[in-house]
């Protein structure tokens, strides 16, 4: 299996990242200016963003 990465080329994945003490729209802002990327308010009940970034990677 060593050496076949096609899957996790094309596998798309998602992070959770937990954090205190600021809001989840500072939070996306912080996280805009580190990776780069689109922020996206989805909002209900939990408030909820986004932050988006298309990685394209290379063998």
């Amino acid at each position: 299996m060593a050496g076949n990465f096609d899957g996790i080329r094309t596998r798309k994945f998602g992070i959770e990242i937990e954090m205190t003490g600021i809001t989840r729209c500072s939070a996306a802002k912080a996280l805009k200016k580190a990776l780069g990327g689109d922020i996206d308010h989805v909002g209900g009940s939990y408030d909820k963003y986004t932050v988006s970034r298309r990685c394209r990677c290379r063998g």
